[in-house]
């Protein structure tokens, strides 16, 4: 996804638009009247005998992006408490899309928001150290559109694919340490209007995690 909505590139990437529409933001709606300062802030439950710097960096940086949205759906008092982590606060004042892509996308897991906080400050390509514009997902790193259209470690096979190129079965597949996305409906090709359209969701990997895969001898893991 882009991480500037100016940008003039605009085919194969996510937009805003697609998001949106599966996984609207709740920010904002379910606030409650202003809390005075002194005020008691809402229940935690035993958490509250914790000092706030120390959830608070467990959650940024030991929980999935994935984990910590559900942990925020169990109460005011919990939301209120992630919406409060600087962190998460600061990507969702100047960069809400890019937890919208990753909740949508289903990549999450593979990392926290600590990892995507940092991968947003940055502003070069992982690869070539060049302006990176973009944010590349399954591995949350930032990359330009030259190394995104061009590098092989930017490749994204459907499970399918996967399956028929590398002989691999569907079971090696669904490996923890296989990066997998769940691709939204669009169309992605050369130039958004003529490309192909996928109106089903479809499981897509990281093409260099697959390769892994293979390559593993057997009885070993990564």
């Amino acid at each position: 996804m882009s991480t500037n909505d100016r940008c003039e590139i605009r085919h194969n990437i996510i937009e805003p638009a697609m998001v949106e529409d599966f996984c609207s933001s709740d920010n904002g709606r379910h606030d409650g009247p202003h809390i005075e300062p002194g005020s008691e802030p809402p229940s935690i439950g035993k958490l509250r005998i914790l000092p706030r710097e120390i959830f608070q960096d467990v959650w940024c940086q030991y929980l999935d992006l994935a984990s910590l949205t559900k942990i925020r759906s169990v109460s005011r008092g919990f939301r209120s408490a992630v919406d409060c982590l600087p962190q998460y606060k600061s990507i969702r004042t100047h960069a809400p899309n890019s937890i919208r892509a990753a909740l949508t996308l289903r990549v999450p897991p593979f990392f926290s928001c600590r990892d995507l906080y940092i991968e947003l400050t940055l502003d070069c390509c992982s690869s070539c150290n060049m302006f990176g514009r973009f944010l590349y997902l399954p591995t949350c790193s930032r990359v330009c559109y030259e190394c995104f259209t061009n590098k092989k470690e930017y490749l994204v096979l459907r499970q399918d694919h996967c399956q028929l190129l590398y002989d691999i079965s569907a079971n090696d597949l669904n490996d923890p340490q296989v990066v997998k996305a769940l691709s939204p409906p669009g169309r992605f090709g050369p130039g958004d209007s003529t490309g192909p359209a996928f109106r089903n969701r479809v499981s897509i990997i990281h093409m260099l995690q697959v390769q892994k895969q293979v390559e593993k001898p057997m009885g070993a893991t990564l």
